[in-house]
């Protein structure tokens, strides 16, 4: 079975381009779309493999506090400071997590799609090979 294990930080540099901002305008922009996909998709895959490994509740924890805090607009906030500054970190990483959450549930359905496609084109191909010729 082909697996793929990285590191925190080839997680974190992933997910930061996976956030990536650009509208799909140009081939380019179409391309680093697709390419944004797969990685989705790639991400999505070790994140499930990562899941049945010991240790991987304080992986997903740091993971997720990381990414936090590699964003930009995070980076003043204080999480140990007077009771306002608290509450503002507590609210913001909250919102992230939820964030995140729901961002790996995407990528989640986009890897179980991916899976269901690639199935039925290997039965497919493999029933009638004639008809996806080129």
């Amino acid at each position: 079975m082909y697996q793929i294990y990285v590191d925190n930080a080839q997680h974190l540099t992933i997910a930061q381009f996976l956030i990536g901002t650009e509208t799909i305008l140009s081939a380019d922009s179409f391309l680093k779309y697709i390419i944004r996909q797969i990685e989705a998709i790639k991400f999505a895959y070790d994140w499930r493999i990562r899941s049945g490994c010991p240790g991987i509740k304080k992986f997903k924890s740091e993971f997720v506090l990381k990414s936090f805090q590699n964003i930009t607009a995070h980076q003043s906030l204080r999480q140990y400071g007077n009771a306002e500054e608290e509450a503002t970190y507590k609210k913001a990483f909250n919102e992230f997590k939820i964030r995140h959450g729901k961002t790996i549930t995407a990528r989640n359905y986009l890897l179980h799609l991916y899976e269901q496609v690639f199935v039925l084109c290997l039965f497919f191909t493999t029933i009638h090979p004639n008809s996806f010729r080129l």
